[in-house]
């Protein structure tokens, strides 16, 4: 998910394909939004038609769920685990870090 305003956007899901930036920015793929109005409900809704795009965002604002897989890379202290499928658990607020749960 990616943050707007300070608020998690539930209703697009994007892929991060890479970090940039010494990990500070991501390189995120997703759908395209736009936003429809419907005079029936006279609201405005996002609408989706299936394209995507590709785009830099800043890794703050990108926010995993807890279970997405991840590929370790860059560790100095555990450099057996780079390379390694994980996926993501809790986050630690005292070292600003995700918890990674690997299967072996």
């Amino acid at each position: 998910f990616l943050k707007k305003d300070g608020e998690i956007n539930v209703d697009e899901v994007y892929r991060v394909i890479r970090y940039t930036s010494d990990g500070e920015r991501c390189v995120v793929q997703g759908p395209v939004s736009k936003v429809v109005y419907d005079p029936r409900s006279n609201r405005s809704e996002p609408s989706h038609d299936g394209a995507e795009r590709t785009f830099e965002a800043e890794r703050a604002n990108v926010v995993t769920s807890r279970g997405t897989p991840v590929v370790c890379t860059g560790l100095q202290k555990a450099t057996h685990l780079n390379g390694k499928i994980g996926d993501r658990r809790e986050f630690d607020e005292d070292t600003g870090r995700y918890t990674i749960h690997f299967e072996d």
